[in-house]
């Protein structure tokens, strides 16, 4: 793409330009927020998950942290219930009230947990499960109890009394799963479980290396969340590796994260010796309190947006965790937005302005314009409910948008053209179990069309038109001879006629359904034909240059990725590690999927007539700084850095 296209989208992005109003208390009283953090050891919440978790306070939120491990590096009850203290006080100081606590105990699944709530702020407990902590063996290159549990058949791990419990794998997934049921969280925070280096194998201060008990902890977790499914936000947060990328927090996100743990440190002897002369982090805790990171899990799928200059994409830089346009292998921030571990939505107005819309860690939805003329713009909160995912969005100058609520409704809300800004959110009609990933379309006659699911795998339609809130759609309507399990997406077609595309639940192949007269709102779909192809995730859907309906689909990570047009598939080249986008201008298709590998790639497939040509877009990771490559063996110590 030209530079002087790329120069005409530079932001000049400041600060918001009003202060986010709270939503209603409308979910648990949490006003909106119920974070379930779940670390191994007392401390990772406040190095690796902060200023996120303090943001959750700050908005008036729930919060349930997890700490599996006794964190008593084998010294004992005494150790451990220091530490505990510590991580109290660290709560205390960031809600601002008296370290006042009243204890008692959880019990799931005959599991006995000691749990600890806040006095002045009872919205805060910190659940101890108290595994002990040892290293089995030399230290670095050895098993913890944790880890040993988490990978070897059978082992076990034991915790420390006066509640004595005793856990194996699948005893440990089995309290998780109860305890995200029992919290009904809308977000799960979790550790880092992508790290591939076996247990034994890994060493402190080796680049890419994580402690071992942060990783069974995190496959923990991650094996929970399968089996008590829900609509929650999942977010993985980087650990130890953080220290090799640059600062990221601005310097007050980063004194007030500070204070927070020396609160912490001043009652763990082996931060500080002597608590009155604890004035600043050291080693590498001094890096991590001014990093935060979320986990890659390389399959982030980018926004398109087709210029007749080229095409840009736009995605969350996992360097940066910016909002970024990617354009002519280089990277560019887009202004001074939120962290966001989500993948960016674009809509598109009167050309040839656009936008983008982010998820924040907490849940809201921002907006930003992006000016061909190169004017200011800012971010800007859409008002109302908080999401548990990145919005979908129709196609048009006045576009609506839907997504899914921490309340467990879908919420739409639409760009209001007078004001330039989105309209605040409006809870459709509460639908029982409903999944996440809905899809919408614009009806040019009559408003909108929402398409949904419920775990059941019943399809649910609803109409609504405008104006908003009056607009929203009355009622579901059940569209019978189908049972789906996702993937949807909706469009209007040439014809005036609706196109649904869905997963069958039974075979996992794709699904067509289209109306059989025009203007037929939720009713009159004819039998859905098979189109032979399984997917995963969400297609993406578009009215091409010739008229005709467009859908990109991925079969599985790694390919291949299908083209489906007229309902024939075609297969097109590349290894997806991520859902695709679809955009077009001039009468040319683009389509677009991060490709699998260590970098944030991304193919480009352009066709023009009968004629596809691919790019590569993206970036290479960065180096790590400082750190050493890893030795083969790993080097074992006698002395484990702090957990």
């Amino acid at each position: 793409m030209p530079r002087r296209l790329l120069a005409t989208l530079t932001l000049s992005v400041g600060a918001l330009l009003w202060p986010m109003q709270a939503p209603a208390a409308t979910h648990f009283g949490c006003h909106g927020i119920r974070d379930l953090a779940v670390v191994a050891h007392m401390d990772d919440d406040l190095l690796f998950m902060n200023p996120d978790i303090a943001d959750t306070l700050d908005a008036g939120g729930c919060l349930q942290v997890v700490y599996l491990t006794a964190s008593d590096r084998g010294e004992g009850a005494p150790y451990m219930l220091g530490r505990e203290r510590g991580i109290r006080a660290a709560y205390a100081r960031a809600a601002g009230v008296r370290d006042a606590w009243r204890e008692d105990v959880l019990t799931l699944d005959g599991r006995r947990l000691a749990r600890y709530t806040l006095e002045d702020r009872p919205a805060i407990r910190l659940v101890q499960m108290r595994i002990k902590d040892p290293w089995l063996g030399k230290g670095w290159g050895s098993l913890t109890p944790l880890s040993q549990a988490e990978s070897v058949p059978g082992a076990e791990a034991e915790s420390i009394g006066p509640l004595v419990e005793r856990y194996v794998r699948s005893g440990l997934v089995t309290v998780l799963a109860a305890l995200i049921r029992d919290y009904a969280p809308t977000s799960v925070r979790y550790m880092d479980a992508t790290i591939a280096t076996p247990y034994a194998e890994l060493c402190w201060r080796c680049a890419g290396d994580d402690h071992p008990d942060h990783i069974a902890g995190a496959r923990l977790v991650r094996d929970a969340m399968a089996r008590a499914p829900g609509i929650y936000a999942e977010i993985g947060y980087l650990n130890y590796p953080s220290q090799e990328r640059p600062s990221n927090l601005p310097s007050a996100q980063a004194a007030a994260k500070t204070e927070v743990f020396l609160a912490y440190m001043r009652h763990d002897y082996r931060y500080c010796r002597d608590p009155a002369r604890c004035a600043q982090p050291a080693g590498p805790e001094a890096a991590w309190v001014s990093r935060i990171y979320y986990v890659s899990h390389g399959n982030t799928p980018a926004a398109l947006l087709a210029q007749s200059g080229g095409p840009i994409l736009l995605t969350v830089d996992e360097y940066s965790n910016n909002a970024s346009l990617l354009a002519d292998g280089r990277i560019q921030a887009l202004g001074q937005g939120p962290r966001s571990a989500d993948p960016v939505t674009v809509f598109r107005l009167a050309a040839p302005e656009t936008g983008a819309l982010l998820r924040s860690p907490d849940g809201r939805i921002l907006s930003v314009l992006i000016d061909a003329a190169g004017g200011p713009t800012a971010w800007r909160p859409v008002e109302g409910a908080r999401l548990t995912r990145a919005p979908v969005v129709t196609r048009g100058p006045a576009p609506w948008a839907l997504g899914m609520g921490h309340d467990g409704r879908l919420q739409l809300s639409r760009w209001d053209t007078a004001r330039r800004q989105w309209a605040g959110w409006r809870g459709l009609p509460p639908l029982p179990a409903a999944r996440a990933d809905a899809a919408i379309a614009e009806d040019r006659n009559q408003g909108v069309l929402v398409l949904a699911t419920d775990e059941a795998g019943t399809l649910w339609c609803a109409k609504g038109g405008e104006p908003l809130p009056e607009g929203v759609p009355a009622q579901w309507h059940r569209i019978r001879g189908i049972r789906s399990s996702g993937g949807l997406a909706v469009l209007q077609n040439a014809a005036g006629r609706m196109e649904a595309y869905l997963r069958d639940a039974r075979s996992g192949r794709m699904m067509r359904m289209t109306q059989r007269r025009q203007g037929a709102g939720c009713g009159a779909w004819g039998r859905p034909e098979d189109l032979g192809l399984v997917y995963q995730g969400r297609p993406a859907i578009l009215l091409g240059p010739d008229g005709h309906v467009v859908v990109a689909a991925r079969e599985r990570d790694g390919g291949p990725l299908w083209l489906i047009r007229d309902g024939r598939a075609r297969r097109l080249p590349g290894a997806p590690a991520s859902d695709p986008s679809l955009d077009a201008v001039d009468g040319e298709l683009h389509v677009v999927t991060r490709q699998i590998g260590p970098g944030q790639d991304y193919l480009v497939l352009s066709r023009r007539g009968g004629t596809w040509r691919g790019d590569i877009v993206g970036r290479p990771p960065p180096q790590a700084s400082g750190l050493a490559p890893r030795p083969r063996p790993p080097t074992l110590k006698t002395s484990a850095p702090p957990a």
